[in-house]
């Protein structure tokens, strides 16, 4: 019967374009529509893909600013990994967990450490270590005596004595 046949053809567009969305291929033909169910089918069909699509756009946008930010922060990141280890002053930092993660070159040169001596050390024993390094007249508090913001930082220097070595 011809309409059994249109029926039949509309629906199996609408499978084929359905399986083509769900593979990841876009379908360029739009599926008809019409005020009748097969035709309200192919409206909705027709909505979902306008959807995808807008998805898929969004997605690759947020896929291509993060691969902006994730090179600016490279970039970031070895700007800074060079003033660390060209600086003469001595850095350390410590991750979430209190434990020592990284140290500059200045640091090991003043105390005459390795990498192995300090790094994975947890706060406590690092303040101990280095107040044990320390003069007598310019002792280290420890770091929990260190100012806690990066404002209050910048306004003050830790200067300690290092016993042995004349440096500060």
């Amino acid at each position: 019967s011809l309409l059994g046949y249109l029926i039949t053809r509309q629906l199996t567009r609408l499978t084929k374009a359905s399986l083509a969305v769900a593979e990841g291929r876009p379908v360029l033909k739009a599926a008809p529509e019409g005020s009748d169910d097969v035709g309200r089918l192919g409206a909705a069909f027709n909505a979902m893909q306008r959807a995808i699509a807008e998805r898929v756009q969004q997605l690759t946008h947020a896929s291509d600013e993060n691969a902006r930010i994730a090179e600016s922060l490279r970039q970031s990141t070895a700007q800074l990994n060079a003033i660390f280890e060209l600086s003469p002053d001595g850095f350390v930092s410590f991750d979430a967990t209190g434990r020592i993660t990284y140290a500059s070159p200045a640091f090991f040169h003043m105390l005459g450490w390795a990498p192995e001596d300090v790094i994975g050390l947890d706060e406590p024993a690092f303040s101990a270590r280095l107040a044990r390094a320390c003069t007598e007249t310019a002792q280290f508090p420890g770091v929990a005596g260190l100012p806690l913001t990066a404002e209050a930082a910048g306004r003050q220097r830790q200067l300690i004595g290092l016993a042995g070595t004349g440096k500060r």
